[in-house]
């Protein structure tokens, strides 16, 4: 499914067990395409490495979520949600299950879907923090507060030798985040299903 995090907040267990929660809204999703993996093989490059993979033969599950006017899109992408019956979506994902957890295409999911207890594995985008300096990107010291304008956040000498040298995928001024983060095994602990 596609979700968006909304949040972050406390629970407290029934043995008064205090733990962190994130909070994910999952809107909107519905089922847009399943292709076997034959089919999945044979029209993508993608399914040429995980149809027939060490899992044994995977199906590919297009999930659509956010609904969106139709304006801001193409003839092509509009095809796809025509051809299943259901609204225009803004996010389209896809799924790789086994043959028993198939879902027919135009099939509404919600959160419903999980089941409290259950383990789940999540992905996404980290938040964009922009263009940032070596202080605040990567922690470094910068030069001296006193005596100087334009220089004390600055990264300075950063030595050539020893541990001092430069050390390797460490860039220095660079755009921070928007990494894919995946987070395994997460316990899915409460379910709410909003009024509509």
């Amino acid at each position: 499914m596609v979700g968006r995090k909304i949040g972050m907040t406390l629970q407290w267990l029934n043995d008064g067990t205090r733990c962190l929660c994130t909070m994910i809204h999952f809107p909107d999703n519905v089922v847009l395409s399943a292709n076997d993996p034959e089919t999945w093989w044979r029209l993508s490059v993608t399914g040429k490495q995980k149809a027939f993979g060490k899992r044994g033969p995977m199906w590919s599950q297009m999930v659509g979520a956010y609904n969106d006017d139709s304006v801001f899109y193409t003839d092509e992408y509009r095809k796809i949600f025509e051809k299943v019956g259901v609204p225009y979506k803004k996010f389209m994902a896809g799924f790789m299950v086994s043959e028993d957890a198939v879902v027919k295409p135009g099939t509404i999911l919600d959160v419903r879907h999980f089941q409290v207890g259950q383990y789940i594995t999540l992905s996404g985008k980290t938040i964009d923090w922009g263009f940032q300096g070596v202080m605040h990107r990567w922690g470094m010291k910068g030069m001296t507060r006193r005596n100087t304008t334009k220089a004390h956040r600055r990264v300075g000498s950063i030595g050539v030798k020893g541990e001092g040298k430069v050390w390797l995928a460490v860039a220095f001024l660079v755009i921070w985040a928007m990494n894919g983060v995946v987070l395994l095994g997460i316990k899915f602990l409460e379910l709410t299903q909003l009024s509509r």
